[in-house]
């Protein structure tokens, strides 16, 4: 379960003002920083192939408990972004690639090769990188979303902060305490 506080604010929902000339209309902070986590799952990070793997390791052919439950969140997380935007429920993506950027940063920080505190089991460290190299992709693809062309009535909350948070029990997203109603269909742009 994700529970984060930030602004919904210009520059979060990625509109552009006469200062920012940036020609990309992106979700800024989430985007640098899961950027950089995909750019890493794509080629920067590389094991030593001369590093031995602990023998215990070698036997244990399956995740750890923990291993289990990131796995888990991380593919229903998966899923309901990948649905919100087929059904085209664009603050749902908004707010799911938020929380995406702060699960990264905290909660999920330990199962990201490289990250302090990281140690996988032997399966996990084989099968990690592809795993968020497919989730982060669809962050990226959500990040890129023209959220000032899709949510204008969102624009107008700017300045507000939000308490928002996931249950992954239900994946129901609430804000402020209010959950968050679900689009039922592909209804179209808004």
């Amino acid at each position: 379960m994700f529970e984060s506080e930030f602004l919904l604010e210009d520059e979060a929902l990625g509109v552009r003002t006469e200062a920012d000339p940036s020609p990309e209309n992106e979700l800024v902070g989430s985007n640098f920083f899961l950027g950089g986590i995909l750019g890493w799952v794509l080629g920067s990070y590389r094991k030593p192939s001369n590093q031995l793997v602990p023998a215990s390791n070698t036997i244990e052919s399956d995740y750890s408990a923990e291993e289990k439950i990131f796995l888990t969140e991380l593919w229903r997380f998966e899923k309901e972004l990948q649905s919100s935007m087929e059904k085209e429920d664009w603050y749902r993506v908004y707010l799911l690639v938020q929380l995406a950027a702060e699960a990264m940063k905290n909660e999920w920080s330990e199962f990201i090769p490289g990250n302090q505190g990281y140690v996988g089991s032997s399966k996990f460290e084989g099968e990690v990188h592809s795993i968020l190299q497919h989730f982060l992709q669809l962050c990226q693809n959500a990040i890129k979303l023209d959220y000032q062309r899709l949510l204008p009535e969102k624009v107008e909350t700017t300045g507000k902060t939000a308490e928002v948070y996931l249950d992954f029990e239900t994946m129901n997203l609430s804000i402020d305490g209010e959950i968050l109603e679900r689009k039922e269909g592909g209804e179209g742009k808004k």
